[in-house]
């Protein structure tokens, strides 16, 4: 065997240890993944009340006021064509 064989080998026997180390970790992580309990949340998130709906339609309503006025369209116009 010659001198660059035996180089070749040694590299090769190295990436294939590597690639069983990496190999292992995988099988390693799948496993604790699939073992993860899904737990019921203990605290659920607070009921929907009155301020929430009048945020919500009082946004829908500016957006659309908003989009729809011309002088919003043309201050946009102005300060995109700068």
């Amino acid at each position: 065997m010659t001198m660059s064989d035996a180089v070749i080998q040694k590299y090769t026997l190295a990436s294939i240890q590597q690639l069983e180390r990496v190999e292992a970790n995988l099988i390693k992580a799948n496993i604790e993944l699939s073992e993860l309990e899904y737990k019921a949340v203990s605290v659920s998130c607070d009921p929907i009340d009155p301020v929430d709906y009048v945020f919500t339609i009082g946004s829908g309503i500016l957006g659309g006021i908003v989009s729809s006025s011309e002088t919003i369209t043309k201050l946009l116009d102005k300060v995109h064509a700068d």
